[in-house]
């Protein structure tokens, strides 16, 4: 089996983090694999698990542990079998696809918070 681990500290509390995570469409990383992407456990505010059939079948999960001052540390897991997989597969791409969908989730979820991000002009 491969796993791939990541995980990031992001400043928001672990309830947003998990909102955010917990509509797998808009995840950098899975956007293009959802339609085969199920659910299969969710925990709210601590935990989701999926599995997907496609492109490579690989079953994944995503852990948000609170830290204090409103910071959450998300681990995210992805198991592929190595019987499922084929010649194409290059886990240090996806390691890298993985770690940049943290960091822009990171990203996206810091700046909704930032007061300058909440700042409208008028037209």
């Amino acid at each position: 089996m491969t796993q791939i681990t990541e995980s990031i500290q992001i400043d928001v509390p672990a309830h947003a983090a998990y909102d955010r995570w917990s509509d797998l469409g808009s995840v950098p990383y899975l956007d293009d694999d959802v339609r085969y992407t199920r659910i299969t456990t969710r925990q709210p505010d601590e935990r989701l698990t999926w599995r997907s059939v496609a492109p490579h079948a690989h079953r994944g999960v995503v852990a948000f542990r609170p830290l204090s001052g409103a910071k959450t540390r998300v681990a995210l897991r992805l198991d592929f079998d190595d019987d499922a997989l084929d010649a194409g597969f290059d886990a240090s791409a996806v390691e890298q696809r993985v770690s940049a969908a943290l960091r822009a989730v990171k990203a996206e979820l810091e700046a909704r918070r930032s007061p300058a991000a909440a700042i409208t002009v008028p037209a």
